[in-house]
């Protein structure tokens, strides 16, 4: 970052505080669901085979998000202010939607919602990692890239500690006892008179354990350090680029490069088709 304005030096001194703990928040809005899994089938009334589900539908909406990223960033979205604004947009509907999300006693509107949620945080990543290319350019990028996925790790770790004072303590859980929705309809009679376990009739729905505040701690997180990206994208320092410091002679090593993108492409498309057709065979013979 030696080569960087010392306006320009400002800016990133302010962008990349808020991208880590943005990132940090990207880790526990992933995970948050993990430890919390039972209650929301529970809640959700669901088997917990069944509210394994929401993975599967969380990373089909990133997937979604960042293909969709990829494709309109750089090519739709060329200004600093808006680059920053979707920054911002992305990881606040994502923390909004955390905090939400143990409202619902819906499955599919559980699952839809987690669609949602993981397409922003797809579009978080892939944007802000393209931004970060884009700032200090493939060389000076690649540590800071690494940097930003431990963040998000730490984030994951951080989230399981942020559960656990909130739920009860290992002995005391049944986890088939949680997510078995046969207790829904058993009355106190029955309760009584067939003497079901104290550890099963400590989990009817009325006397779960309170999950909200760990998603609510989840969800403020991500959107009150993503208010940092709306007041950098207003400050009047500027935002640097990689491709404005380059020399006349670098410039031209850079657009030789940009020339043969199309054999690149062809490249990694053929790579692609190899690993999958590869992997799909093993799949198969197994």
């Amino acid at each position: 970052m030696s080569a960087v304005a010392s306006e320009s030096k400002i800016w990133l001194w302010i962008f990349f505080p808020i991208s880590w703990a943005t990132q940090f928040g990207h880790g526990m809005v992933v995970t948050i669901v993990g430890p919390t899994q039972p209650y929301l089938a529970k809640i959700t009334g669901v088997a917990i085979d069944t509210i394994n589900f929401v993975w599967t539908f969380g990373f089909l909406g990133f997937l979604m998000g960042s293909l969709f990223t990829g494709f309109v960033f750089q090519q739709y979205i060329r200004s600093a202010r808006r680059k920053l604004i979707f920054l911002f947009a992305n990881i606040f509907t994502a923390g909004i939607l955390t905090a939400v999300l143990h409202l619902t006693s819906s499955f599919v509107v559980l699952a839809t919602l987690r669609v949602v949620q993981f397409f922003c945080i797809g579009a978080y990543l892939t944007a802000e990692s393209t931004l970060i290319v884009s700032l200090l350019g493939p060389e000076k990028s690649a540590p800071f890239i690494l940097l930003e996925h431990a963040v998000i790790a730490c984030g994951c770790f951080a989230s399981t500690f942020l559960v656990r004072p909130f739920l009860p303590a290992q002995e005391h859980i049944d986890k088939a006892a949680i997510c078995n929705t046969k207790l829904s309809n058993i009355t106190t009679e029955e309760i009584l008179v067939g003497g079901v376990e104290e550890i099963t009739v400590s989990y009817l729905p009325g006397s779960m354990p309170d999950i909200s505040w760990p998603f609510i701690i989840t969800g403020a997180w991500c959107a009150v350090f993503s208010l940092g990206f709306v007041i950098l994208a207003y400050l009047p320092y500027p935002m640097p680029t990689y491709h404005s410091q380059l020399d006349n002679s670098k410039r031209k090593v850079v657009e030789s490069k940009k020339s043969s993108s199309c054999a690149n492409y062809t490249f990694l498309a053929l790579t692609f088709a190899m690993f999958a057709l590869a992997c799909g065979i093993e799949r198969e013979s197994t």
